[in-house]
């Protein structure tokens, strides 16, 4: 019951952050397939200081967006790996805590 608590406390953000990432993503993607598709109006009024910003601006956000993503994932498996290792450990533990009478 511990460990199902635990997890789904560090993965509790991790279905609202795929969302986000994918949403960001997608924007990104947009942004690029409109700049290429109007390549030569933006060459022509000389708006590619405009369109760096917007797609810099967009990349950052999916980059930080990632980065909680990845921590967040990170911090799940680390405890799930440890829980894991604990549930085969916890009954060695108790058999020799019983054997040696503590």
């Amino acid at each position: 019951m511990i460990g199902t608590i635990v997890t789904v406390f560090f993965g509790r953000y991790l279905v609202s952050l795929n969302f986000l990432q994918l949403s960001k993503e997608a924007d990104m993607r947009y942004c690029l397939v409109r700049w290429r598709e109007n390549a030569e109006v933006i060459a022509l009024y000389g708006g590619q200081a405009l369109e760096y910003e917007q797609v810099h601006e967009l990349m950052s956000e999916v980059m930080v967006n990632q980065r909680n993503l990845n921590r967040n994932q990170r911090n799940l498996e680390c405890f799930t790996n440890l829980y894991g290792y604990w549930v085969q450990v916890l009954p060695l533990v108790s058999i020799w805590f019983y054997v040696a009478g503590v």
